[in-house]
């Protein structure tokens, strides 16, 4: 499950937490959930509420609670309900079709307000807009060439029922952009990271 939400939801069910408080309770690095605050923080989801009561003498740990503002942002939980969605869509044997009209809409959607840009503008702006921030990604960026590395993905284990989730990325990127990609790697084969890469040229 995506640590993004999972961070809110800690801070939900507990009231605050500090980082080493929502790194054990999450089995994540400290600096892994760090970033993510920090994020939020940025966003204006998260506040720093004062510091932890207790600790022993040194570094302070700040404690951090939701803003009224963190219930519209709160993610939804999208890998669940697709948990929920794979089986039946299998069943009534549509999921290559719902797979092609979800890159079909996410590209119309984003299309109009990619072409202008030139091609590198295109592949940041469309990962901002689909929401890969979240996931830990590091992005490579050569003259003519890029390679995305991301982690924490929500959609693992439906991606491990249905390979043609994982190729959801690249296939709209060539849609909405104009930039062949492709899945170099992926989690759903015991890796580290899921691997994209593609070209910067358009055609």
């Amino acid at each position: 499950m995506e640590t993004r939400y999972l961070v809110l939801l800690h801070l939900k069910r507990q009231g605050s937490g500090s980082v080493p408080d929502v790194a054990a309770a999450l089995g994540r690095s400290a600096n892994t959930v760090r970033q993510h605050l920090q994020r939020l923080l940025d966003e204006g989801v998260v506040r720093a509420d004062g510091v932890v009561p207790g600790r022993r003498s040194g570094r302070a740990a700040r404690r951090y609670v939701l803003t009224q503002a963190a219930e519209s942002t709160l993610p939804k939980r999208f890998p669940e309900l697709l948990v929920a969605l794979v089986p039946e869509a299998e069943r009534l044997g549509v999921v290559d079709a719902l797979l092609d009209g979800v890159v079909r809409s996410v590209a119309a959607s984003e299309r109009p307000t990619l072409v202008a840009l030139a091609p590198r503008m295109r592949l940041l702006a469309l990962l901002r807009a689909i929401g890969y921030d979240d996931m830990l990604p590091l992005l490579t960026l050569a003259p003519a060439a890029w390679r995305l590395l991301t982690h924490d993905c929500p959609y693992r284990e439906v991606g491990c029922r249905v390979e043609g989730l994982c190729d959801l990325l690249p296939r709209i990127v060539t849609r909405a952009t104009d930039l062949q990609a492709e899945r170099v790697s992926c989690q759903r084969d015991g890796d580290d990271a899921c691997t994209f890469e593609g070209s910067l040229t358009p055609g």
